[in-house]
């Protein structure tokens, strides 16, 4: 029952008995400091309801203040009455009888009757009333006690299934005794379904062992909270990671059941084995960046002088073997540059981007190859796609990355070969996907694929750094990519790109080596070469002494301070990174003291990879060679920016 009907019941039944002409019921508020009218009956009942009355004021506050009953005959001539509530209701007071409501001797509250004539004058009817309000009071307590159960049940109830994380009880058999909408919606069971069914239901067999176990060294040791990371299955057999606290309910000193609130963490999962191989990936790179920047000197050397000497006068025998060493010098070199492609961090220059475009670009790229091992292209690519901001370049190479690996896995088809391109809208993202008839991964290698150097092709026909690549790439796009595999049924590698609002600005700068070869220039030039590196001095003095250059050397930046003093150039070829003084300090004060030269600037460097050398080589404009390069660059390097009028 309610207490409102409780209260409205009290009152009621007493008034009959007493056959008064208005009576009511007022509780203590929290405060202690007023009265409040809950229930009433007889004339002006519904005007008194709600009426607040304060403690010190009427008899029915007397009472309450006293925890004594009161009989008044005559309330004229009682100070205690409180003549206010009757203007309020029109009922002309005469005699009232009231006793206090207790509870284990503690007042809550007063029961009142009232007559506009004289009554209530014997002691025997003040007892009954008393009686009344005492059984009374422990019924409205009872009634108020079991009302607040109630809300804290509901409430209870309300947190229980509204929570976002998994609640659930298992009795001592492991069976699912409670579960909460959290549970229900995301394992796709109805309440009624899941209640009863043996944990058993929602774990791969081969992990039934290890979680009983957990669940039996809880229910023994009965301490705290265990918390452990496992895996549960939905009723459509979905994987879901969970974190899951588990504690025993003990009922008279014995374990009943467990108690388990667990969160999906598969999500952060995810995330955690992106981070982990992200720092797998930034770790292995500045290892990669060191051993290729070390590289790129003595290949600069290599690549130069057999460059040269093919053009040479020599036996056809001396030009075979020179053509052998300048094969596999331009095949370290591209090596290289695939190390610095992986290491460095990717800096993205962005625009507009139709995925569609960039995939019809790259199957452009690889069509002599596609069309060599004779695979037939299958494409199905979602007219319409919304643009998204991206570097095309970079996706361009993560498709070719793709489209290649699908052609070696291809080469061990002997039957049709197909490679089949897939791109459309999912939700906010694009998603694409790449797919062969290949032979497939094995499963057991298939979490190693983006590794650095992994690679299952045979020695010699990669160095396991394409995937690697291209994880970077999508990565810093703020994507992911994944692969689907089955052995002899091929394999399949998806991309999945945000789709973000397109404003972007224009790339900075461009590599020298990207520009078009400029006119010769038709008279002898004066430069100046500056590097740490000896024999890169004499391969720079041999390359453009050639075309008749005179090319003077500096070991360092400052000898070529010491050298620009005294001498004018046409050029100056600077290192980047030198040991006293670098090139873009180099660059600055000789802008500062001779501001005509400022353009004459050609940098070489080996370490694309750094961050403040890409910055400066960017925002300066001038054109700039990576190495290792070939004379012909360099040649083109300088006849470009000769062309350019001096000062």
């Amino acid at each position: 029952m309610r207490l409102q009907q409780t209260l409205s019941k009290v009152i009621t039944s007493t008034n009959e008995i007493f056959e008064a002409e208005a009576g009511s019921v007022a509780l203590l508020e929290p405060s202690g400091k007023e009265l409040l009218i809950k229930a009433a009956v007889g004339s002006g009942a519904g005007a008194v309801l709600g009426i607040k009355i304060p403690v010190d004021r009427g008899v029915i506050g007397w009472v309450v203040t006293h925890n004594t009953p009161a009989v008044i005959s005559d309330v004229s001539k009682d100070e205690r009455f409180f003549s206010d509530i009757d203007k309020e209701t029109g009922f002309a007071t005469k005699s009232i009888l009231c006793a206090p409501l207790r509870v284990n001797n503690r007042v809550t509250g007063a029961l009142e009757l009232m007559n506009m004539h004289p009554r209530f004058l014997s002691d025997n009817g003040l007892k009954i009333l008393s009686v009344i309000a005492d059984h009374a009071a422990l019924a409205i307590e009872n009634t108020r006690l079991f009302e607040e159960i109630r809300k804290a049940e509901n409430n209870y109830r309300e947190l229980f299934d509204n929570a976002n994380d998994f609640i659930f009880t298992l009795n001592r058999n492991f069976r699912v005794s409670q579960a909460n909408l959290a549970v229900l919606e995301k394992l796709g069971y109805r309440r009624n379904e899941i209640v009863g069914m043996p944990i058993t239901q929602f774990v791969q067999p081969e992990n039934i062992e290890r979680l009983f176990r957990q669940f039996k060294n809880q229910l023994a040791n009965s301490g705290a909270p265990t918390i452990f990371d496992f895996t549960i299955l939905s009723k459509q057999k979905e994987e879901i990671q969970i974190e899951v606290a588990v504690r025993v309910q003990r009922q008279h000193q014995r374990n009943v059941a467990l108690q388990c609130i667990a969160r999906d963490v598969t999500q952060r999962h995810l995330l955690e084995k992106q981070l982990r191989q992200t720092e797998k990936l930034s770790t292995i790179g500045k290892l990669v960046a060191g051993v290729a920047h070390e590289l790129n000197n003595p290949l600069t050397s290599i690549v130069g002088y057999a460059s040269m000497l093919q053009e040479e006068e020599m036996p056809q025998r001396f030009h075979d073997d020179l053509q052998v060493i300048f094969r596999q010098a331009e095949r370290a070199r591209v090596i290289v540059r695939g190390l610095l492609a992986f290491a460095k961090n990717i800096t993205l220059e962005t625009e507009p981007v139709n995925i569609n475009d960039v995939i019809q670009s790259a199957l452009a790229l690889m069509q002599p190859q596609l069309e060599h091992h004779n695979i037939q292209v299958n494409t199905s690519l979602q007219f319409g796609l919304p643009l998204t901001v991206a570097d095309p370049h970079q996706l361009e190479q993560v498709f070719v990355n793709l489209i290649t690996n699908s052609v070696h896995a291809l080469n061990a088809v002997s039957g049709v070969r197909v490679l089949t391109i897939t791109a459309g809208q999912s939700g906010g993202n694009i998603l694409a996907s790449v797919a062969d008839n290949g032979p497939g991964i094995p499963e057991k290698i298939l979490n190693k694929i983006f590794d650095p150097f992994f690679s299952t092709k045979q020695v010699g026909q990669g160095i396991g750094l394409g995937l690697s690549i291209c994880y970077g790439i999508i990565g810093e796009h703020n994507g992911r990519i994944w692969a689907d595999t089955a052995i002899n049924r091929g394999t399949t590698f998806f991309i999945e790109l945000p789709i973000i609002p397109v404003s972007v600005p224009a790339p900075a700068g461009v590599p020298a080596e990207t520009s078009p070869a400029s006119s010769v220039p038709d008279k002898a030039l004066q430069i100046l070469a500056v590097d740490d590196e000896d024999f890169l001095l004499a391969l720079l003095d041999r390359v453009l002494s050639r075309h008749g250059h005179r090319v003077d050397r500096a070991a360092s930046g400052q000898i070529a301070l010491q050298k620009l003093t005294s001498n004018s150039y046409d050029v100056i070829i600077s290192d980047v990174l030198m040991p006293d003084i670098t090139g873009p300090e180099l660059y600055q004060q000789v802008a500062k003291s001779q501001p005509d030269m400022a353009g004459r600037f050609i940098f070489i460097t080996g370490n694309t990879v750094d961050l403040n050398t890409r910055s400066f080589l960017d925002k300066s404009g001038l054109p700039w060679l990576a190495k290792p390069f070939l004379p012909s660059d360099i040649e083109q390097a300088v006849n470009k920016i000769v062309a350019v009028p001096f000062g």
